[in-house]
């Protein structure tokens, strides 16, 4: 076997190893979301959907406090730049047709709010100093925080992003969300919102 044919059988193994420890890993990371995702859908009520193959990433669907949810991930982005984002949606009757946007403080909210972005302030020094609120009509949007089980369980929860628009609430979050505990809080976070929003037509 001549040099230039070894370089290339070595150059061969390094792509197949490389691939088959990329899969590997990938694999180890699905198994361990579907694991947590069970768990969740288990503890739920809900059904989880482990997908066709072994690289698939799991659904869960079903009914929570009377709302259709489905819990999944998602691909955003392009190249280098393409990252996974876990979301999940519930469906829920919006008679005021209420539009709300809810996300943690960052450098970027801070810059936003000194360059003049308006953002309702509820007057409640915790849920101001934490989060960012944007919707309409704002007046309906402060009464969905009146409410103390909804407040209590929005402060359990730091770094959201949630918001509702139409008939859905939708929280995302960049990476796989594989903690059962914070998944079962933000369900239950969604239903109380849902209901909330529900009842504002009263």
């Amino acid at each position: 076997m001549d040099a230039s044919w070894q370089i290339y059988v070595i150059s061969v193994l390094i792509v197949v190893g490389t691939v088959g420890a990329v899969l590997f890993v990938q694999y180890l990371l699905r198994q361990a979301q579907r694991r947590s995702w069970e768990d969740l859908a288990s503890q739920s009520g809900l059904t989880l959907d482990p997908g066709k193959s072994f690289l698939s990433s799991p659904v869960v669907t079903g009914i929570h406090r009377g709302h259709e949810v489905v819990l999944d991930t998602f691909m955003r982005g392009t190249g280098k730049n393409r990252r996974t984002y876990t979301q999940i949606r519930m469906t829920v009757t919006n008679p005021r047709d209420l539009r709300l946007s809810l996300y943690g403080e960052n450098i970027f909210t801070q810059l936003a709010q000194a360059l003049g972005s308006h953002d309702i302030e509820l007057g409640d020094p915790e849920i101001d100093r934490r989060y960012r609120i944007k919707g309409e009509p704002e007046g309906e949007v402060k009464n969905l925080f009146a409410y103390g089980a909804f407040r209590q369980q929005l402060l359990e929860l730091p770094s959201l992003n949630l918001s509702l628009q139409g008939n859905t609430i939708r929280y995302e979050h960049s990476g796989v969300e594989k903690n059962v505990e914070r998944l079962q809080k933000l369900l239950n976070l969604l239903g109380e919102l849902a209901t909330q929003v529900e009842q504002l037509r009263y």
